[in-house]
């Protein structure tokens, strides 16, 4: 009897449609069959019926855990990308509104503030980094055109013209 039990068991466990109705109709089943047999049968019969049922609860469980991992993992995603577009248009915005008119400026100072107001939307445009910290020089500013030309620099390491105003900057001061 143990034996049909393990059997039932794992036909159980291993059936695709585990809804609650056809589990009850199985125990209904398995109960008609032990009707004749006495009380032990049907509480050893039960015992087993519930371990089946535990072992699948236990393997849902996983399987629900795993997908909260993956409906996780997809909304970091999800937002990084967000995060990436957001970025894409606050650079083009940046250009649009303060690199291109920073470039016709006949005022430095006015080219200077655009500049600096077009970094604060894109801090990684190492060209305009650059053009800010010329633009510093030629006023004097070397500790602030300094900062600039290494901020380009750190973006772009193999930037040569950077370097080279950066170490202008440096023996100016």
């Amino acid at each position: 009897m143990v034996w049909f039990f393990r059997v039932w068991c794992k036909r159980v466990i291993t059936t695709k449609d585990t809804k609650i109705t056809k589990f009850k109709s199985t125990i209904i089943r398995t109960l008609r069959v032990l009707r004749g047999r006495g009380v032990a049968a049907l509480l050893l019969a039960l015992t087993f019926l519930s371990s089946c049922l535990s072992a699948e609860l236990e393997k849902q469980a996983e399987q629900i855990k795993q997908q909260d991992e993956q409906i996780a993992r997809q909304r970091k995603e999800i937002e990084a990308e967000k995060a990436q577009e957001q970025k894409q248009r606050d650079c083009s915005r940046a250009f649009r509104d303060y690199f291109d008119k920073a470039q016709t400026a006949g005022d430095g100072g006015r080219a200077i503030t655009l500049y600096r107001d077009g970094l604060a939307l894109c801090p990684d445009d190492e060209i305009a980094h650059y053009e800010l910290g010329k633009l510093l020089m030629e006023r004097g500013r070397n500790a602030e055109a300094e900062q600039e030309f290494a901020a380009a620099l750190k973006i772009n390491p193999g930037f040569i013209d950077a370097q080279k105003q950066l170490e202008a900057a440096r023996q100016g001061n």
